[in-house]
């Protein structure tokens, strides 16, 4: 009646408070355990869930005031009710697990005293009904670290520690279907494939027929995630630890097993304790992610959860990884293999991160650096190649280039480049800045010599103008644009890394001789951006979009000025302060461009502005027209 659409908000209050009044009452829990344990419950379901509720209600709420014959009354007929679920067909799901909740409740308060058998039931009844018993089994888990709060914490300590002293012969158990399930997944006789000494072969006839069989492996993999996540890990075996990395594998037909695989190697990692069997797990891992690499079709999920583990991997074994140089070789080859597939610039940032504590272990030994010098070198060139339109459009223009709506002020393509560049900066502490800082210098060329050649064009007259005007109305000169502003992004990240006053002096040559050679060139392409003559080829393209990439590009190079000018003496020389006034200058002076108008460009040519003012201080700014002209 209550969830008839026909009856009345006041006849619901009514019902409610009638059905709550009911509840109270001392004896009404033998009504509803006869509801509870019924044999057809499907005629009213409101009412078996009530019934299972009011015996909820009275094991954590009235369980003091019943009598032991009360209680014994209430174990027997539940666990009888529950065990003989198996032989019905169809089950639903959340009547197994309602009764199996209701009896771990039963079993919290009784077991070791009343109930001294509980746990042994439990693995009795995994043996005969599997995915009962299992199921029982997880229940039983989840109330061992359940903060409900009904029982003292005393008591609950207690619980845990009885329970605690079951784990061993409980482990033993799960791990001998673990090795059936093994078996079932590639194919193999049981009987053949696993000594005697491991198997009771009797406990396959618990296990229900092919076609359920795969629902018994979940059901199996649910338990022993929530299993280890509390359980001492010195008690996981080898066959235990192989046996979830085996069925991790990617298999398409049995794709939820391998996702369930994959949860509990991860809760494991998860694990702030160390683990057994460290030599097995990482060779697990190489494997796993080998048949990655080997297998492009895996299901997003997968590859999703498959990046967690390898994440949680390296930020746990990075250590022992580094003990073992032949491995880590062959697991870093593997792992650049896989940072290279293209899934989207998500996905790319995130195997970024499983690499960050491989390359904070080779830094701390850079005796050993030689050795992994060819992947990480292959590893910056990817970085930049992923940042660049030329080379990874596809997954770039994607990215939204609008206001992120959290607090950051970046859009997802500048939080996307800033990962990126992160990395190279980690990737220039351990292998030098100067060699990695050449390697994205690389990409300067291109760009800059597309830029040279617009103002070669527009020097030379009518002759070369249809040929500017050409370049100026390709579609991807605002993808060039990005590119150049990107590496002027990079550069700036890496400029505060290239010290060369810190460097060996060999190292320090180099240096300079790299931040002139940037230097002359940021004031090439700035006195190109000043010159206000990349707009005469623009009417028959988006300007607005050529102008926003533009005036970025604009403000990249005035930042990559700022940030080598205390780096480098070639930057303090008169001259060249004399012509970046200029420059300056007409930027506040606006000088009819658009660019020297926006607020990005504005904003950066006051903090170049600033910071020479401040920091450097050169002693000659007093005498350049434009500081005087800016001060009137």
């Amino acid at each position: 009646e209550f969830y008839q659409p026909s009856t009345s908000n006041a006849r619901k209050r009514e019902i409610e408070t009638n059905l709550l009044a009911f509840k109270s009452q001392p004896e009404a829990w033998q009504l509803c355990l006869r509801v509870a344990t019924a044999s057809d419950i499907t005629e009213n379901q409101f009412l078996w869930f009530f019934s299972t509720s009011t015996l909820e209600h009275t094991i954590t709420r009235r369980w003091t005031q019943l009598t032991s014959t009360d209680k014994t009354l209430l174990r027997e007929t539940l666990w009888n009710s529950y065990a003989q679920l198996g032989a019905t067909q169809n089950v639903a799901k959340r009547h197994r697990d309602t009764l199996a909740q209701l009896i771990a409740l039963l079993g919290k308060r009784e077991f070791p005293e009343q109930d001294p058998n509980y746990m042994q039931h439990c693995m009795e009844l995994t043996k005969t009904r599997f995915q009962l018993g299992i199921n029982l089994l997880k229940i039983t888990s989840e109330e061992v670290v359940s903060n409900r709060g009904d029982l003292t914490t005393e008591w609950k300590q207690y619980f845990y520690s009885c329970i605690s002293m079951c784990v061993p012969d409980v482990l033993d158990l799960v791990t001998k279907y673990l090795l059936i399930a093994v078996c079932h997944i590639n194919g193999k006789d049981i009987q053949t494939t696993i000594p005697n000494t491991l198997m009771d072969f009797s406990l396959t006839s618990a296990l229900p027929n092919d076609n359920q069989l795969s629902s018994s492996i979940l059901d199996l993999l649910g338990c022993v995630q929530h299993l280890v996540s509390w359980i001492r890990t010195e008690l996981i075996s080898e066959y235990f630890l192989m046996s979830i990395l085996d069925l991790s594998q990617w298999r398409p037909a049995h794709e939820p097993i391998s996702l369930a695989a994959l949860s509990v190697l991860n809760e494991l990692l998860y694990l702030q304790k160390p683990l057994p069997f460290a030599g097995p797990l990482m060779g697990g891992v190489t494997s796993l992610l080998e048949q990655h690499n080997n297998n492009r079709r895996q299901s997003e999920m997968y590859s999703d959860k498959f990046r967690e583990l390898l994440r949680l991997y390296t930020t746990k074994y990075a250590g022992k990884l580094m003990q073992e140089p032949d491995l880590l070789e062959t697991f870093l080859n593997l792992l650049y293999s896989c940072t290279t597939e293209l899934h989207g610039a998500l996905d790319f940032t995130e195997k970024l991160e499983i690499w960050t504590p491989i390359i904070k272990g080779i830094a701390q030994q850079p005796a050993k650096i030689t050795r992994y010098n060819n992947v990480l070198t292959q590893l910056v060139d990817e970085i930049m190649r992923r940042t660049q339109f030329e080379a990874n459009k596809p997954e770039l223009e994607v990215l939204d280039n609008e206001l992120m709506e959290d607090d950051t002020s970046a859009t997802e393509w500048q939080q996307f480049l800033d990962q990126c560049f992160e990395s190279l900066a980690l990737l220039a502490n351990t292998r030098g800045a100067h060699i990695v800082f050449a390697q994205v210098y690389n990409h300067w060329s291109r760009p800059q010599m597309y830029l040279l050649s617009l103002e070669h064009a527009l020097d030379h007259g009518s002759a070369r103008s249809y040929e500017a005007a050409r370049k100026l109305k390709g579609a991807n000169v605002g993808e060039i644009l990005r590119d150049f502003a990107t590496v002027c992004q990079a550069v700036v990240r890496l400029a505060p890394l290239m010290d060369s006053s810190s460097a060996a002096p060999g190292i320090a040559d180099e240096m300079e001789c790299q931040l002139q050679m940037l230097s002359d060139s940021l004031l090439q392409t700035l006195q190109l951006l000043a010159s206000n003559r990349l707009y005469s080829g623009g009417s028959e393209m988006d300007k607005a979009t050529f102008q926003t990439d533009l005036d970025n590009l604009y403000a990249q190079v005035l930042l990559a000025m700022r940030s080598i000018f205390p780096l480098t003496k070639a930057m303090s020389s008169e001259e060249l302060l004399h012509r970046l006034f200029a420059i300056l200058g007409s930027i506040f002076a606006c000088n009819g461009s658009l660019s020297a108008a926006s607020p990005i460009v504005q904003q950066a040519a006051s903090e170049l502005l600033l910071f020479i003012s401040t920091v450097i201080r050169p002693k000659c700014l007093l005498d350049i027209p434009q500081i005087q002209s800016l001060l009137q």
